[in-house]
C-alpha cells in the first residue's frame, strides 16, 4: 500500500519543517505528497520548495499548490 498525503498550510513557517519531516520518516512508502497553501505571505513556501528534491529522491510525487483561499 503506498500513501498519499496531503498538508494544507497557510503562513506555517514556524512549523511545516517539523511536519514535512514527521511525514518523511513514516515506514509505509508514499506515492505523492500534496502541499495546498492558502497563498501564505513568510517563508512556508520557500521551506516546501526546499524539500522537493528530498522528497522526489523517495521516489514519491511533489505536488505544491499556492493560492489564496
Amino acid at each position: 500500500m503506498r500513501l498519499s498525503i496531503v498538508t494544507i498550510t497557510y503562513n506555517a513557517e514556524n512549523c511545516i519543517e517539523k511536519t514535512i519531516c514527521s511525514v518523511l520518516a513514516q515506514s509505509k512508502p508514499i506515492y505523492e505528497y500534496i502541499f495546498i497553501d492558502g497563498g501564505s505571505t513568510d517563508k512556508t513556501n520557500s521551506l516546501i520548495d526546499s524539500y522537493r528534491t528530498k522528497i522526489e529522491s523517495k521516489g514519491t510525487k511533489f505536488i505544491h499548490i499556492s493560492e489564496k483561499d
